[in-house]
């Protein structure tokens, strides 16, 4: 039974290699980038058809194929291809070998079918295929005519900047009459002095036609022998009137769905922003005037990781816990002492800190003997991941549970945060409803005087969200001393430390200077300030490794966020005029081609 499935198996498995067709094989996708096409009727009804298509690879393949459409036709002959890559053309043989820069050939009556090996990976190169095709004029009593699907529908890409010449034998053809069926946003030129008519197109869509109707005098195509024996000038010009008229009303139509959703879309954005407009003055908070900063040499009546989330209304960081953990030592229920020129070993001095912050607890008694613990201890335990995402789990609960206890306080208004976060989304929608209009109204001032408008729209918001906290009155005079108390930090150079206050006054801002970045420059200061049996008598007894080198900071912030990366980290007219909808009849309808 087992040999039977695996039998079964093989063979299905061979199958669909067989089945798959050779344009699977292909690595990647491609763009259309420019599609010409030039077509040289002659005296005998014959055309020759050369066509240059650039191609735009992103991957890897093996070569592209184009199928002509033979059906209403004769055959084809003189066939050739090159190609056309890095500014150097290289003409390719006809070979039924598949080897590469070849190209293989199979006619049969409906089709002329050309693949090219040409291997190429993320580049740019224009196939040329060149060819006649033979009775492609039908001459009637009372005219010649061509009537060709010059693009088929067999393109399952869309085509870009398509051009398409058609030369008659002959100039100065007064009779010549030229209608091109296709998308609606085609142009047709026909230049009668040149016996000319070229047809140009910005896209055409996936198994869309470009189909080109021209007639003309008998006497262009003096020697064509494919004759039908009957007058259809009449027939065939009602015919594309009809056609012109179907898709002139179709233009219309499309004109004026277009006015109605550019009416719409300006109804909507008016009434949109003046929506907005009411809403605002209807519910924005009221902010207090902006006062004037001061220093201030107040200790925050705040514990350092509150003051710093009531201050940024944010959870605090890594930093902030460092200047948490100086708090703790300033006041003897840790230990921070300095071993190595980057070493530091935390020792607990009242065991109850632990009890009251898991994070604490974490540290020495998991990483550490339940005493003490050193940050290359921290640093080697952490570098397992599921001790690192232990580590940023309990650092999010004790942030998170400090910025509540700020909140506690009575600072946080949260109607004026909603206010706050629901005002930038509808100043974005706004925002976005104005440059909308760039596109709908017409003239060039208009569109700039919109465009400045969606520029101060957004500076606007901008500004009004950076002034607009969410503070209640007793939370805006908070955030005010703490920054007035930020401001003296940040000046600190400017006065005399001594003339401020004693240096136990310094040893309790320091760790509120390390939660805001600024106990280098503080540090620096009471080193100028201060002399060193000063400092030995004060802050060098809470914090005995502080002066040892820069701060310490740096080196336990650094680690303690590489511990908390890894733990958040995851794992791995007949004249000129535009195209016509509908179709004339055309041969060449199903021609297409694409890449392998």
């Amino acid at each position: 039974m087992k040999k039977q499935l695996t039998w079964l198996m093989g063979v299905m498995a061979l199958m669909i290699m067989i089945l798959i067709p050779i344009q699977g094989l292909a690595d990647g996708d491609f763009n259309i980038k420019q599609y010409q096409v030039n077509v040289d009727v002659l005296k005998n009804g014959d055309v020759d058809l050369t066509q240059k298509i650039t191609y735009e690879f992103n991957g890897d393949f093996h070569g592209v194929y184009y199928n002509q459409d033979l059906k209403g036709i004769g055959k084809a002959d003189q066939i050739a291809a090159a190609v056309e890559q890095n500014g150097h053309l290289t003409k390719l043989p006809i070979s039924q070998s598949g080897q590469n820069d070849t190209v293989k050939t199979t006619q049969t009556n409906d089709w002329l079918k050309l693949k090219v090996y040409h291997q190429i990976s993320d580049a740019e190169a224009t196939f040329i295929y060149h060819y006649r095709l033979h009775n492609v004029i039908t001459s009637y009593q009372d005219t010649a005519e061509l009537n060709w699907k010059i693009i088929g529908t067999g393109w399952d890409e869309p085509l870009h900047n398509v051009s398409i010449v058609i030369q008659l034998p002959g100039k100065n053809v007064d009779s010549l009459k030229a209608f091109t069926h296709g998308p609606l946003n085609g142009k047709t030129v026909v230049l009668k002095k040149q016996g000319r008519v070229r047809m140009t197109v910005d896209r055409v869509s996936a198994h869309q036609f470009v189909e080109s109707h021209l007639l003309f005098d008998n006497a262009v195509v003096p020697n064509n022998t494919n004759h039908v024996d009957k007058k259809v000038l009449a027939a065939k010009l009602k015919e594309e009137q009809e056609l012109a008229k179907k898709a002139n009303a179709k233009r219309a139509q499309q004109r004026h769905r277009l006015r109605i959703i550019k009416l719409g879309y300006s109804a909507v954005s008016i009434l949109g922003i003046l929506a907005y407009g009411w809403w605002f003055i209807k519910k924005q908070p009221t902010m207090s005037k902006q006062r004037p900063l001061v220093h201030s040499f107040e200790i925050p009546p705040y514990p350092v990781e509150q003051a710093f989330a009531i201050d940024k209304n944010q959870q605090p960081n890594a930093r902030v816990l460092s200047g948490y953990l100086m708090q703790l030592a300033g006041e003897y229920k840790i230990e921070i002492q300095k071993t190595t020129a980057d070493d530091y070993r935390f020792t607990v001095k009242k065991p109850a800190v632990l009890a009251e912050n898991s994070l604490l607890s974490m540290m020495f008694e998991k990483c550490g003997d339940g005493q003490s613990f050193t940050l290359s201890q921290l640093k080697k335990w952490s570098k397992k991941r599921q001790h690192a995402k232990k580590l940023a789990q309990a650092f999010d609960q004790w942030a998170q549970d400090s910025l509540e206890q700020a909140r506690q306080t009575g600072y946080y208004d949260e109607n004026a945060d909603h206010f706050k976060q629901l005002n930038v989304f509808l100043l974005i929608m706004v925002a976005l409803l104005i440059f909308g209009m760039i596109f709908v109204v017409d003239g060039l001032i208009l569109k700039i005087v919109i465009g400045v408008l969606f520029v101060l729209t957004l500076g606007w918001g901008a500004w009004y969200s950076h002034r607009l906290l969410p503070y209640t009155p007793k939370g805006q005079q908070m955030k005010y001393d703490l920054d007035c108390f930020i401001l003296m930090l940040k000046d600190i150079g400017d006065f005399k430390l001594k003339e401020v206050g004693d240096i136990i006054l310094w040893e309790q801002i320091l760790p509120y200077a390390t939660a805001f970045g600024l106990a280098k420059k503080v540090i620096n200061e009471l080193r100028l300030s201060f002399t060193d049996a000063e400092l030995n008598d004060s802050i060098l007894i809470s914090y005995p490794w502080i002066f040892a080198s820069d701060p310490w900071t740096g080196t336990f912030e650094s680690t303690f966020e590489k511990a908390l990366d890894l733990g958040n980290s995851s794992s791995t007219s007949g004249g000129s005029g535009g195209f016509s909808a509908g179709s004339s009849g055309g041969f060449g309808g199903g021609s297409g081609g694409g890449a392998f």
